[in-house]
């Protein structure tokens, strides 16, 4: 439909729509002029009331009554019908789509550039800080995937898991949270109290209704004095945790230089697009793809020559070795292997009357890929199997730190860190 006949069917509804509350308007008027006409000769009547019969009084009487009952059903139906008018109208959305595309875009290629200034050349250089602890070894490797740890033998994949690992953290402590500053516990269980007692009303309350509710009482409690300046205390609690554990990677910057830089680069605009998508009326979600954390060594990633072309289309591999997009299905001579998720993909919802819209992908996954001819793959798997003990990478490294600190100490790997798992 062209967005000519889509404004023409949009002014024809809210003509007709007008005409709805118009002739409800009229009726009343005229019921009510009805009503008032029939008062005053009622009123006449009963001034000579020995020359009307009382049964013609009694009727009377009882049409007034019924006119009046009309004109309150009548004005109710006119109040439905303003409603109604009125919920047509477009709410005010904090996020547009195309704002959110931008927004998020540049999210991840600031976490791509501040990885690369700030640690690349320790990366790059296999240097780390020489003070270490297990439980900051520990803390980094639970962000990490299963199929980001099977490419730790990997060269060249140092920088990929450091940017895949920042991007998670911020999806789990920021964009999947219910608000991307957690209210207190006394205000959160008063909202969720409230939303579940606006399912249970009679007449029952719809999504979009539920959802305009929701969106304007955060929104209010986000804006109360003092918010901002709680909101910027926990944004920094989680800049100092993370830079914590990168401190690793940067052995020649001051935790203190790190954490301001990683704030202002990436915790202020990934904590300001989250809020905007978490006021939005429609929902805006970050959603790894299904092999995100799925495989586990020595099981490899999916094949993407067994991809259909429009699943393949629904993502943006990059290949390892010459860090282009791939831009087509490999053909039956290439083995394209998945190897881990760089980014997330960008989904938004749209609020209907009482549901909500199919998901619609605005940005793509990003995933990074290694592509071989067809029947060496599994020589190279073997090859790296044999050359398990050397350190092609920082991250094998640690890990091998890891377990031998754990050994020593007695102690068992966790799956959760900071709180989150």
């Amino acid at each position: 439909m062209s967005e000519l006949e889509t404004v023409d069917m949009s002014h024809i509804a809210r003509q007709k729509e007008e005409a709805v509350v118009e002739r409800e308007e009229r009726t009343t008027t005229t019921t009510t002029e009805t009503t008032t006409q029939t008062t005053e000769e009622l009123n006449k009547a009963l001034e000579n009331q020995d020359l009307i019969p009382a049964s013609l009084l009694i009727e009377s009487q009882q049409e007034i009554t019924s006119l009046r009952e009309r004109i309150t059903h009548l004005q109710r139906d006119l109040h439905d019908a303003q409603d109604f008018v009125f919920s047509l109208q477009p709410r005010q959305q904090t996020l547009t789509e195309s704002e959110a595309i931008t927004d998020f875009t540049s999210l991840c290629a600031a976490v791509e550039e501040w990885v690369d200034q700030k640690l690349g050349d320790a990366l790059e250089d296999m240097t780390i800080a020489t003070e270490l602890r297990t439980k900051d070894i520990q803390n980094l490797m639970n962000l990490i995937t299963a199929p980001g740890k099977l490419a730790f033998h990997t060269p060249m994949t140092d920088v990929d898991n450091i940017q895949a690992m920042i991007l998670r953290y911020l999806t789990d402590c920021i964009f999947s949270q219910d608000f991307y500053c957690p209210l207190g516990k006394g205000e959160r269980e008063f909202v969720t109290m409230i939303e579940r007692a606006m399912r249970d009303l009679t007449p029952k309350r719809d999504t979009r209704t539920i959802r305009h509710w929701h969106i304007e009482t955060y929104t209010a409690l986000s804006s109360r004095p003092g918010f901002a300046g709680y909101a910027t205390e926990r944004m920094r609690d989680l800049t100092v945790d993370i830079t914590a554990l990168l401190l690793v990677f940067a052995p020649t910057i001051e935790h203190q230089k790190l954490a301001k830089s990683f704030f202002e680069s990436i915790i202020k605009p990934a904590s300001e697009l989250a809020r905007k998508m978490h006021l939005s009326f429609d929902e805006f979600t970050l959603q790894w793809s299904a092999y995100h954390d799925t495989h586990a060594a020595p099981d490899p990633g999916p094949d993407l020559g067994e991809f259909e072309k429009e699943k393949f289309a629904e993502y943006e591999f990059v290949d390892l070795s010459s860090r282009k997009t791939l831009r087509e299905k490999p053909r039956e001579d290439v083995q394209v292997r998945w190897m881990f998720d760089l980014s997330p993909r960008l989904v938004v919802k749209k609020l209907r009357a009482d549901s909500w819209g199919e998901g619609k992908t605005l940005v793509r996954p990003r995933v990074l890929v290694s592509v071989t001819k067809a029947g060496l793959e599994k020589k190279d798997r073997v090859a790296a199997q044999e050359e398990s003990n050397s350190n092609p990478t920082v991250l094998v490294w640690l890990e091998k730190r890891l377990r031998y600190e754990q050994k020593r100490q007695g102690s068992k790997p966790t799956g959760r860190f900071f709180g989150f798992g």
